[in-house]
């Protein structure tokens, strides 16, 4: 289908102020854009859009509605912030999974809003990372063989600088943990 006729669907399950440009920019390709989002979500700022489908503020009712929406054949359907990739990446089957961007296989799923999945990636392809170790269950002494101090201790789910603390000893390490 040419973008001109392409149905997109733009969701959110946040109620983040921004995004409100992602709407425009669709509809300036001629495509018609209907946006799943909550109350005061950026995504309704500027009116570029021309249905919005809402849903009971709860991760269930969201994740129902967006299923019932996904059903009715979207060309696109635009997951625009991380902590929205964050709550579907473990709940869609593949089929859905590669109808929704950015995600194009499952694979992509874990590298979204992970920076652990992202770390994995990267070594898969050569890529250098920082010297890392992904902390499970409280095993500072095993991370603490390969890391010296300081170190960044990052959430694996978080966004916008937010989850990261600069640790300068054991102590703050395992203060944090």
């Amino acid at each position: 289908m040419a973008a001109s006729s392409a149905r997109v669907l733009l969701t959110t399950f946040t109620k983040h102020r921004g995004y409100a440009e992602i709407p425009g920019l669709f509809k300036k390709t001629g495509c018609r854009v209907e946006v799943h989002c909550p109350a005061r979500s950026g995504l309704l700022r500027n009116r570029s859009w021309d249905e919005r489908h809402s849903f009971m503020y709860t991760p269930e009712a969201y994740l129902v509605s967006l299923q019932t929406l996904i059903a009715k054949g979207y060309e696109w359907i635009v997951v625009t912030d991380d902590e929205t990739l964050k709550l579907l990446k473990d709940t869609l089957d593949d089929d859905t999974a590669r109808r929704i961007l950015p995600f194009s296989k499952r694979e992509s799923m874990q590298v979204i809003g992970s920076k652990a999945g992202l770390e994995r990636a990267c070594q898969r392809c050569g890529i250098p990372t920082p010297r890392s170790f992904i902390l499970q269950n409280g095993d500072i002494e095993k991370a603490l063989q390969n890391l010296t101090f300081p170190l960044l201790l990052k959430l694996d789910y978080s966004w916008g600088g937010k989850g990261i603390h600069l640790c300068s000893s054991k102590d703050q390490l395992v203060a944090r943990t």
